[in-house]
């Protein structure tokens, strides 16, 4: 398994131009299905440990085998950009210092505005991200919440 994935969202096998969607099991059940460990076109998959994957029946050398899956982010440090810091640097900003000020154990009404401007910034970035179609596009194709845009004939912007 990847070192980056955090979690699977699915796995195909692929022959020639045809795609099979596996589905997820348990091990005990694996183990049951496919006692005498035949080959053939896979029909399910189970996660043996952190680092193995079982299918049944064994896929063919024929066969290609795709993992989907979510992966754990870059971390952010004095070298790296992020989509955070490149994208919205006021929702990072915020968090930054409502959690500084939580340690430093700051003024606490410096504290409350921070944490009030970091709760609007991810109001807004939810908001954006449903105005882009993040969520639900597969569903009725339309988005959800119109995010407002300067026509760019407008004079005096930029």
């Amino acid at each position: 398994m990847p070192e980056e994935l955090m979690y699977i969202r699915s796995i195909q096998v692929s022959s020639s131009s045809t795609r099979i969607f596996l589905e997820k099991r348990d091990t005990s059940f694996i183990s049951e299905f496919n006692s005498t460990d035949a080959t053939g076109v896979p029909k399910y998959y189970a996660n043996w440990d952190d680092s193995t994957l079982v299918l049944a029946p064994v896929p063919s050398s024929a066969l290609t085998v795709q993992i989907n899956y979510v992966i754990d982010p870059p971390h952010f440090n004095s070298s790296t950009t992020t989509f955070l810091s490149t994208n919205q640097e006021s929702l990072l900003l915020h968090g930054v210092l409502t959690e500084c000020f939580s340690y430093l154990k700051g003024p606490a009404d410096m504290y409350n505005l921070y944490k009030g401007k970091y709760n609007e910034e991810v109001q807004q970035f939810a908001m954006q991200q449903m105005g882009h179609r993040k969520r639900g596009q597969y569903t009725d194709g339309e988005p959800r919440i119109p995010v407002p845009s300067i026509s760019p004939n407008v004079k005096g912007v930029g």
